[in-house]
């Protein structure tokens, strides 16, 4: 009984391997264009790269943008386990799949796990962070890629809500950072309150108090890493102009020069040519 029951899980594990590319490709096509974590060809990188292009495009002289910038308190502890069951068993039917979907989903890692080392620096972890002080039925360890994947599909429906009740245009988020551009300081305050109701009532989440807010993008817009502004981007636009140009200049003067070389090269090739025959019919 033991080993058929091992045979079965097996099985099970092995047709989940085969399913992932199904499973993935099934939730890429709703998912967002601007949601960039643990998606093929987005990431950081392009993530940066897009906010800033868009930045650049929507700042017009005589034009005031804001931007909203938002973080999900606690997110990863905070998930709620048979929420996110619910949301991917909207799309996925197979049985065998959603079972070993639980199992992972369900599995306590904090429960499993041994502590090694200290437990003074053990005890130092905020417990916000750690999935050992998590309440029953919350949190998906950060460490796990099915974790990546899963939290794109929690957060999805935020995305959409987003996009299309809001109806916010310029919209990007990376795991639980979240940033809006607007002209409307006052409708992006509107988007704070509606986002964080969004959370609460729909995924049991909240926006960190202390790590949203509105600002200028003159100030600065602090993104993954990366900190950019309106100033910035035009300064180094027009850098890049100047470069292209005296860099246009510089070819189109030495391609006059090369012109003028190889017309002399070639010249000079004739003359010793006819020199050569001169001699040759002296001789003869």
């Amino acid at each position: 009984m033991i080993a058929a029951n091992n045979t079965n899980y097996i099985g099970s594990i092995v047709r989940f391997i085969k399913q992932v590319r199904v499973i993935n490709s099934i939730f890429e096509k709703s998912f967002i264009y601007h949601s960039y974590a643990c998606r093929k060809k987005k990431g950081t990188h392009l993530a940066v790269k897009n906010l800033q292009k868009t930045l650049k495009k929507y700042s017009k002289p005589g034009r005031q943008v804001y931007f909203l910038k938002a973080d999900i308190k606690s997110f990863f502890t905070s998930i709620d386990k048979e929420i996110l069951i619910k949301l991917i068993k909207k799309k996925i039917k197979n049985k065998d799949i959603i079972w070993l979907i639980r199992k992972i989903v369900l599995t306590s890692p904090a429960k499993e796990a041994l502590k090694a080392g200290s437990p003074s620096l053990f005890n130092e972890i905020p417990k916000h962070k750690s999935l050992f002080w998590a309440k029953e039925g919350k949190g998906l360890p950060i460490g796990n890629l099915t974790s990546q994947f899963f939290a794109n599909i929690y957060l999805n429906s935020l995305d959409q809500f987003v996009r299309h009740t809001l109806k916010a245009k310029h919209y990007f988020r990376y795991v639980d950072d979240l940033v809006i551009l607007d002209t409307s300081p006052r409708r992006l305050e509107n988007y704070i309150q509606r986002i964080d109701g969004f959370l609460k009532k729909n995924l049991l989440l909240e926006l960190h108090p202390e790590k949203t807010f509105i600002r200028e993008t003159e100030k600065g817009i602090d993104f993954l890493g990366s900190r950019f502004d309106v100033f910035g981007i035009f300064i180094s636009a027009l850098i890049i102009f100047i470069i292209n140009l005296f860099l246009a200049e510089y070819l189109f003067y030495r391609e006059r020069f090369l012109s003028y070389l190889f017309a002399s090269a070639s010249l000079f090739f004739v003359i010793l040519v006819l020199i050569a025959v001169a001699a040759v019919i002296s001789v003869n």
